[in-house]
């Protein structure tokens, strides 16, 4: 669990989910993959091409932006973050 929403409705419960572990281990199993099999024909299923990593980059924008369009920072500038890790919400103010 990430991050949850109970202020206002509807509820919110913001979790990571992948299927073949964290995006992280994903991207090294097939770096690995990839580097093990140079110059090789790949198999399209275990590699990742540079068209497939722009698209998980442009997808986790899109995902980032959206999260940040539900977070209103309160407070002082510099105190923005302080204190409001996905444990400790209570602080962060979410539009409805």
């Amino acid at each position: 669990l990430l991050a949850c929403v109970t202020l206002s409705e509807p509820n919110l419960l913001i979790s990571e989910f992948c299927s073949h572990g964290d995006l992280l281990g994903f991207m090294r199993l097939k770096r690995k993959y990839m580097l093990e099999h140079e110059g090789e024909l790949l198999d399209d299923g275990k590699a990742i091409t540079v068209r497939k990593q722009k698209m998980f980059a442009v997808q986790i924008a899109y995902g980032l932006e959206y999260l940040s369009s539900w977070f209103r920072p309160q407070g002082h500038r510099c105190q923005k973050y302080h204190g409001r890790r996905p444990g400790n919400v209570q602080n962060w103010r979410f539009r409805a």
